[in-house]
């Protein structure tokens, strides 16, 4: 029981958000000199949908246009604790405005619409399961 309890501490939930823009394409933000979708762990029992559109709002100072829709989810070992984990979940949602306002504390440096496929290849993602989504996502608007 108390090796239970250990994992739940150390077991993360990261949740990260591939947002859509009908005419700008996928919205990645830089971070540590690489590019990902914007995201953030969640707090036990905090509500995942409700977090999303919180966190859409306070850190982007976008809206959501529609419901996040789970797309992806991945597990990665956390380098600095080997028995924790960090469990990914990629919510995919449309955003009315493509008019971004970071605050000033943002961890993020910079940002950007992405709107082609060939601009994957111009930057170094952070995480190859988001470049993978961007690209699907990407093929999905350009059919549209």
């Amino acid at each position: 029981r108390r090796r239970q309890r250990q994992m739940c501490i150390r077991d993360r939930v990261h949740q990260s958000l591939a947002l859509t823009h009908a005419d700008k394409g996928v919205l990645v933000l830089q971070q540590n000199g690489k590019w990902l979708f914007p995201g953030y762990f969640l707090m036990v029992g905090e509500n995942a949908m409700e977090s999303a559109r919180t966190f859409v709002h306070t850190e982007l100072g976008l809206t959501l246009q529609s419901a996040p829709i789970p797309t992806a989810v991945d597990s990665v070992a956390d380098v600095t604790v080997s028995e924790a984990a960090v469990y990914s979940v990629i919510l995919t949602a449309a955003v009315a405005s493509h008019a971004i306002s970071l605050p000033e504390n943002s961890a993020y440096k910079d940002w950007r619409w992405l709107n082609k496929p060939r601009e994957l290849s111009d930057i170094t993602f952070a995480v190859e399961l988001q470049r993978m989504q961007a690209s699907l996502l990407l093929d999905l608007i350009q059919e549209q």
